[in-house]
This record gives C-alpha cells, sequence and structure tokens, in this order.
C-alpha cells in the first residue's frame, strides 16, 4: 500500500482517504479536501528494493476536487548471467505509474471520482507500457460513517516483446466507523484478478491531537507466510498541520518494510479525515 497510514491501517484506506492520498487509494475523496495537500513516501522494501511516492492534491470549490501521484520502484543493479550461469554484467530495472484524478460530491453525502493512469516497467533496456484507470464511490453519513467502493486498474495489458500480461484489477468494499472523533476504525474487503480474495481490518485512536496510534490487519499479506505477517503497525506525529507518519509491515522470510511518509497541508479550510 502507498502511504505510512495507510499502510499501517492493514491497506484499510478506502473509505477515509480524503487526503493526498485520494488519487490512488479512492479519488471520489478528493470532492472532500478543505485544503490543499501534497505527500511525499520512501519505503524499504525486501531485498533492498526502493519505493518512492509523491502526490498532490487541489480543492476546486466545495464539491470538486483533482490530484495527481507518482510512484516509483526501483531495485539494486541485478547481476547478469547467461544460460550456463556465467556473469555477464549487470542490469537496472524499474516499474512506475502516474496518476490523474478528479471526484466530486453530487450531494453532502454521495461522491464519484475517475482515476487515469500510465504504467510502465522496464529490465535493461526492454521496456513496456500500459494504460490503465479508477473509477469510485464514497457515501457519507454523518462524520460517523463512511462506505467506499472502488474499481481499481481497469485497462490495457503490459506487453514485453511477445509476452503480456493484464492489470492487476482490482474491486474494494470498504466501510469506515468512528464512533468518536478520536477513533476511527476500518473494514475492507477485496477482490482481486486470478480469483484472490482479501480482507483488511485497521483501528486508529488519536489521544492527542498531535499523536495516532494505529494497527490493522490484511490478509493477502498472509499468502505463502505465516498468519502473523498480515499484521501491520504505525504512528503518526502532526506539527504546525504537518503530519508524519511511520508504518512497521513484515513480509514472513523476505524481512520487514519500514514506511516513512510526510502529509504537507496548505492554506486554509479543514479537512474531513
Amino acid at each position: 500500500p502507498v502511504g505510512g497510514r495507510p499502510a499501517a491501517l492493514g491497506g484499510a484506506y478506502s473509505a477515509l482517504a480524503a487526503d493526498a492520498y485520494a488519487p490512488v487509494w479512492n479519488p471520489a475523496g478528493l470532492s472532500s479536501l478543505g485544503k490543499t495537500q501534497a505527500a511525499a513516501m520512501h519505503l524499504d522494501y525486501a531485498e533492498s528494493m526502493g519505493y518512492e511516492f509523491v502526490s498532490f492534491a487541489h480543492p476546486l470549490g466545495a464539491r470538486d476536487g483533482v490530484g495527481a501521484a507518482a510512484s516509483y520502484l526501483h531495485p539494486v543493479r541485478t547481476v547478469a548471467r547467461n544460460a550456463a550461469g556465467a556473469e555477464t554484467g549487470a542490469f537496472t530495472a524499474h516499474d512506475a505509474a502516474y496518476t490523474l484524478a478528479y471526484g466530486h460530491a453530487f450531494a453532502d453525502s454521495l461522491s464519484l471520482g475517475a482515476a487515469f493512469k500510465i504504467i510502465e516497467s522496464r529490465i535493461d533496456d526492454v521496456s513496456a507500457r500500459a494504460y490503465g484507470g479508477d473509477i469510485a464511490a464514497l457515501y457519507r453519513s454523518g462524520r460517523s460513517i463512511a462506505i467506499a467502493a472502488v474499481a481499481a486498474n481497469i485497462g490495457t495489458k503490459l506487453r514485453y516483446i511477445n509476452e503480456s500480461d493484464r492489470l492487476a484489477e482490482t474491486y474494494r468494499l470498504g466501510l469506515l466507523v468512528s464512533p468518536f472523533k478520536f477513533l476511527n476504525g476500518v473494514v475492507e474487503a477485496g477482490y482481486e484478478r486470478a480469483d484472490r480474495a482479501f480482507a483488511r481490518f485497521g483501528a486508529e485512536w488519536v489521544p492527542l491531537t498531535a499523536l495516532a496510534l494505529r494497527a490493522g490487519y490484511h490478509s493477502d499479506g498472509t499468502r505463502g507466510f505465516t498468519g502473523l505477517s498480515g499484521l501491520t503497525a504505525g504512528v503518526g506525529l502532526t506539527a504546525f498541520g504537518q503530519r508524519f507518519d511511520y508504518a512497521w509491515v513484515p513480509m514472513g522470510d523476505l524481512g520487514q518494510t519500514q514506511y516513512f511518509s510526510v502529509v504537507f497541508t496548505f492554506g486554509a479550510g479543514g479537512t474531513h479525515e
């Protein structure tokens, strides 16, 4: 998942996305922006890979919002070998995605959104590109309940020379329950192409204005690993209207991932978090 806050909540973020992460989590949430926001993330991924992310979200009046995001996954240089196993040099690779998103509120409670994305991948001097999109809805019942529906990564195939793969089409339903201003509970269920269903859960407790404690669980993190690999945890610190988030997400035998992200807020107004 993108972002320290979403990762710490087990990836159950579709119903909570009304911030700079909305372009990738739920573009309908852009309609609820009260302030301009920007986010940046660095992730120490498995096998010494790095994952970088930046996004920007801006409100257009009281019912509209736009956003953009870019993500970049890059491993270390990899040794190249021939059929006999002998080293022949080294090569680099990367995966990237670029997103433009828009959200509009049709009523005080219902918002719809859409995103267009370009996905590209490169291994040494060979590259592939695909085009996709997301459509999403967000329904709010006051401040305490929100329901989200997202269809993500619907688009063309990613083709490398003579090999091609469909994008990872994913369908998600999310629920946010916030019985108190200092407590958020999130649940999300989904289905990913390749016949894989998943469930995600998260809780966020804000005992102080400047401090948020988070924990979560995601069933898709346990495939091939122990059940404990689905656990997540994190903390958020807020100062002068800016937020720093950290998340810990284990990956079984592959090690642990450490998320570091910041969300910058500009201008007057308020957010619906």
